[in-house]
């Protein structure tokens, strides 16, 4: 595909920001991307839910809450994880949530925040409970991120979290094919994906890397109803792994 921009310059991104990524199929991915891109400022990385270990993560300080006083002050540029450590029953360690009063505390010590707010289990799709995704009030950004790529895959819980709610959003049936119809439903019912979405709006149709993909994605952005259109700053499809994107909604579709 030609003549695709950087994605992180097409979500233009102002000097203070607060991000935080919600959907499934690249959440982390895009953190990385993100925090990379800008670790000539002070960057903080994190999560309201949970992330993978900290060998993951390419950063530069490390702290968790126990190292947050009266008198925490980030000098240096650079990217900081900001986590708790949990170990898991079968040994390994993950991360999880600072407590959410001091993550609001902190984020302003920050250049740029960004935020995993959301899990799904590794899997494509998913469908949120009432208590979910996890979006902090000081968010300035919203990112919710699907995969255009499962499109003619058979809907079932080997690709979708929580496919029983999935089922009573989009009326797909077990094993049916999936549908541009179904995705237009999941992203905007009012309880699917940008149901928690704060501050500037921006959805990203992820892992589309051929031109068959993003012609897809392009569909799917202009069969999204208007009413929700009109609340949406930002409709981009194209690949976080790649770091490749195009504009399909900006105010207008393209």
């Amino acid at each position: 595909m030609e003549n695709l921009a950087d994605l992180s310059d097409l979500l233009d991104l102002d000097k203070n920001e607060v991000v935080s990524i919600i959907g499934s199929g690249g959440k982390t991915t895009l953190l990385c991307l993100l925090s990379n891109a800008f670790r000539h400022e002070k960057i903080l990385i994190s999560t309201t839910t949970h992330l993978q270990n900290k060998s993951f993560f390419d950063y530069d300080y490390y702290f968790s809450g126990k190292d947050i006083g009266e008198d925490f002050e980030i000098i240096k540029n650079g990217i900081y994880l900001g986590a708790e450590i949990e170990t898991t029953k079968d040994g390994t360690e993950k991360l999880k949530s600072l407590d959410y009063d001091l993550l609001s505390k902190i984020c302003g010590n920050f250049d740029k925040v960004f935020l995993e707010s959301d899990g799904s289990k590794m899997l494509p799709l998913k469908a949120w409970k009432d208590f979910e995704p996890v979006v902090i009030a000081e968010t300035t950004t919203t990112i919710g991120i699907l995969p255009i790529n499962v499109l003619g895959k058979p809907a079932n819980e080997n690709l979708i979290h929580r496919f029983d709610d999935f089922k009573k959003i989009t009326n797909i049936k077990k094993n049916e094919i999936l549908e541009i119809k179904h995705l237009v439903s999941i992203i905007s019912h009012e309880i699917g994906l940008m149901k928690f979405s704060k501050g500037k709006k921006i959805i990203i149709l992820n892992k589309a890397e051929s031109e068959i993909e993003l012609s897809n994605a392009r569909k799917l952005a202009k069969s999204l109803p208007r009413d929700f259109l009109n609340k949406i700053n930002l409709i981009i499809g194209g690949s976080i792994k790649n770091n490749q994107g195009d504009v399909l909604y900006d105010g207008k579709l393209y």
